[in-house]
């Protein structure tokens, strides 16, 4: 017989917090694979995050039966299991994308990227700005020291966080988009940045130049 789970069943295995440190794509990107069934979520590909990755789980094994359990736990014991580098040690708290940019040294520049991309993918309220601007823009970043190459580094770490990146700034490119890279002051991809309205950025990092657009 199958388990029925209530609303507050699946409410009270949301509410627990997860080790995994969402800054670190594990190889194959978002996925979780269960040992018992033997099926894989997603069949193929992977999810944009692992918050997304629960929604789809738990759609799973509603659509298919299965004892929906703790979700989160299950994809935690996964990834941990798997991928211990995708998860902190003990209590302590997962890295935070502020902590991060105020300490790049202990994150490679690829997955600051991915976490700054991963988060803005789940907004669903961003908007992009015109042409002219981005090209405006894409000038400062050619003459800035920032702008720094984060594509050297774990190439399907790369593919996964271009795709999301491709899909924020809906496939638009400047004309300039091969020389722009990513931005160490602010830990973000120029090349996606540059397309979106000032307010989803964030604050202006400590040592941009004084002809940052940021400012």
């Amino acid at each position: 017989m199958v388990k029925r789970f209530t609303l507050l069943d699946l409410l009270a295995g949301a509410a627990e917090v997860s080790r995994i440190i969402e800054l670190v794509l594990p190889p194959g990107g978002w996925h979780y694979k269960d040992s018992v069934h033997g099926y894989r979520v997603p069949h193929t590909g992977e999810a944009p995050t692992p918050k997304i990755l629960e929604d789809m789980l738990q759609e799973y094994r509603l659509e298919n039966q299965l004892p929906v359990g703790d979700i989160i736990q299950d994809i935690e014991n996964y990834i941990c299991s798997n991928f211990p580098r995708n998860c902190t040690v003990g209590d302590q708290p997962p890295l935070t994308i502020a902590q991060t940019q105020q300490a790049p040294s202990q994150t490679r520049f690829v997955d600051l990227i991915s976490g700054w991309a991963n988060t803005l993918y789940q907004r669903q309220d961003k908007r992009l700005i015109p042409i002219a601007e981005v090209e405006q823009r894409s000038q400062a970043c050619l003459r800035c020291p920032l702008n720094q190459v984060w594509e050297n580094d774990c190439p399907q770490c790369v593919t996964n966080a271009q795709r999301v990146l491709s899909i924020i700034r809906q496939g638009k490119e400047s004309s300039q988009w091969r020389r722009l890279h990513g931005c160490r002051a602010q830990g973000f991809c120029t090349r996606t940045a540059i397309h979106l309205e000032r307010e989803f950025l964030g604050a202006v990092a400590e040592g941009v130049p004084d002809y940052c657009w940021m400012k």
